[in-house]
């Protein structure tokens, strides 16, 4: 699954989230903070991220502009759909 998530200046994701599966992000505009575990990371654009399974997480935009990043994960779909 490939998907952007955006967010307005100031906006967090409301809760901190665990996945059970790998996955990533490419920063694409503005900049944030991102919390992997216990550790906060500043990200701008140009920035990748890979996240681990079970990796608890939760990020927020910073600055004055919208934040947008590229949200990549591995579903475990076939590609054929069998």
């Amino acid at each position: 699954m490939v998907s952007t998530m955006s967010f307005a200046p100031g906006a967090t994701l409301p809760n901190t989230e665990i996945h059970s599966m790998e996955h990533g992000l490419l920063m694409l505009e503005g900049e944030g903070l991102y919390k992997l575990q216990d550790a906060y990371y500043p990200v701008t654009a140009g920035d990748v991220i890979w996240m681990g399974a079970h990796c608890p997480q939760c990020c927020g935009a910073l600055g004055r502009t919208w934040s947008k990043y590229l949200l990549y994960k591995d579903m475990n779909r076939h590609p054929l759909g069998g």
